[in-house]
């Protein structure tokens, strides 16, 4: 199979990301050479390597749908200080895209953007929107703040500090809701004091 066949069919698919098998399996050729094709087209900047098995087709993908790819088939949505700032809650732009999941914590550097992904109470997994068109799921203002306090006391740091916090943009009372459903106690007590903390 040509090169150029390969682009062409891709650059058709009504997809942004695709598998390796998904191409072996038009082409009926075996895996390996599949991925020896997409390799190649890689390298020729045509196609883009998320991860192992994964490609992306360039300017077809926004940064924030890459979670519901790379942590498929477990959900996530976008959070934290990501969420705060295109929820307007902070100005400093992240440099990279946080975000919940019930995955283990982890992180995937790719050629768009670095993903960092972090784990949370199966319970505590709510509070987000989500748009149809482009199947993004973000926290809402009020679940990012908290989900960033839940995990303020977490060992790697990371969500320790804030950037100033725009109090006019988050619902209060709604903040309050999602901090009693919280799965323990003790946690509950501890992200209490830290968003009474912030409104001083």
């Amino acid at each position: 199979m040509k090169l150029i066949e390969a682009l062409k069919f891709i650059n058709e698919l009504e997809v942004s990301v695709f598998r390796t098998d998904d191409i072996a399996a038009y082409f009926n050729i075996k895996i390996p050479h599949a991925s020896k094709i997409l390799t190649r087209l890689s390298k020729s900047n045509h196609l883009l390597h998320l991860k192992k098995g994964l490609w992306a087709v360039p300017d077809k993908i926004d940064p924030l749908e890459l979670p519901n790819y790379l942590l498929a088939p477990l959900p996530s949505y976008i959070s934290f200080h990501s969420a705060l700032y295109y929820r307007n809650v902070i100005d400093q732009i992240p440099s990279i895209i946080y975000v919940a999941t019930l995955y283990k914590t982890i992180k995937f550097i790719t050629p768009i953007a670095t993903i960092s992904a972090h784990q949370i109470h199966p319970d505590f997994f709510f509070g987000y929107t989500y748009d149809e068109k482009t199947k993004i799921k973000m926290a809402t203002a009020e679940k990012a703040l908290i989900d960033t306090l839940y995990l303020s006391s977490a060992k790697s740091g990371i969500f320790r500090s804030l950037p100033e916090v725009d109090i006019d943009e988050l619902n209060l009372e709604k903040a309050r809701k999602i901090i009693k459903k919280i799965p323990y106690k003790s946690r509950q007590t501890l992200v209490l004091k830290r968003f009474n903390a912030l409104l001083k």
